[in-house]
């Protein structure tokens, strides 16, 4: 990527049009749950709704170190832990085990 491909990715937001973060940061923790950027973003998130603040807009940034769906790819963990083994598709599971929650 080059510097200012990656300055336009740390400047980019992500911004859904509901409050979801919390439910989102249940799941993620509970597919990993030893990262610690994901540690750290539960924490704010928690204090921020009980403030009853929004957490939204997201830099992607953020997103990118701690939101499941775009790690399954990347963690060990996550892989572990939805049970991806080679030959699967890693997104179809982790979204089976989101559906559940």
């Amino acid at each position: 990527m080059d510097a200012s491909s990656l300055l336009l990715f740390r400047m980019s937001y992500s911004l859904s049009a509901h409050e979801y973060t919390a439910s989102n940061a249940k799941f993620a923790i509970s597919v990993e749950p030893k990262n610690p950027d994901l540690i750290k973003k539960v924490e704010q998130v928690r204090q921020l709704r009980e403030n009853q603040t929004p957490t939204i807009p997201c830099l992607l940034e953020d997103e990118k170190k701690t939101n499941p769906f775009l790690r399954v790819d990347f963690s060990p963990e996550i892989r572990k832990n939805v049970f991806v083994h080679n030959g699967t598709f890693p997104l179809l599971i982790l979204k089976k085990f989101f559906s559940k929650t």
